[in-house]
């Protein structure tokens, strides 16, 4: 395979995934990429480097571990305590299902 070609290929690739993340790639990162020009992978880099050591606060960024899955736990207890939306939506979900309005096994 030629070199250029097989680049193409790999810049594709790295575009796509991109888009499926681009969720929580942040803002300001998207906004100052242009995506047009070869070897866009380099600056992405570069400014996703740069965001993380200007992020604001104490945040380390490290991969899920248990800690963070604890935290997250947490933190949706929380919501569901103290969330009069969610209370309100599990409600509404606990009677539709006494009702028989929800088959909750099923997936259309």
């Amino acid at each position: 395979m030629v070199e250029t070609y097989r680049h193409m290929l790999l810049e594709q690739s790295d575009l796509v995934m991109v888009l499926l993340n681009l969720a929580v790639i942040p803002d300001e990162v998207v906004k100052s990429m242009t995506w047009t020009y070869s070897g866009w992978q380099a600056r992405f880099l570069d400014q996703m480097n740069s965001y993380k050591v200007n992020f604001p606060g104490d945040t380390k960024w490290r991969l899920q571990d248990e800690q963070l899955e604890d935290s997250y736990k947490m933190f949706v207890k929380k919501v569901e305590t103290t969330d009069s939306d969610h209370k309100e939506w599990m409600a509404e979900y606990e009677e539709a299902k006494k009702l028989g309005d929800l088959d909750v096994n099923e997936i259309e």
